[in-house]
């Protein structure tokens, strides 16, 4: 799943939308918006936003299932 993906799906489990967000990152939404549309933003962004969203960011082997934190 792209990370377009799993901020728009969280955004709606959070009950939470992209001008929230964006206040706590001290942006405008419509810079976020884009940003997030066009999947210009990189891992740092994203886990800012994680963070913001309170979640957390896992690493899980695709053959062991290990999981790295």
């Amino acid at each position: 799943m792209d990370t377009k993906k799993v901020i728009n799906q969280v955004l709606l489990e959070r009950n939470t939308n992209i001008n929230e967000v964006a206040e706590k990152l001290q942006m405008l939404p419509q810079s976020l918006r884009n940003k997030i549309s066009r999947g210009n933003y990189s891992f740092s962004d994203f886990e800012k936003i994680m963070d913001i969203l309170n979640c957390d960011i896992q690493v899980i082997t695709r053959d062991t299932k290990k999981v790295f934190e």
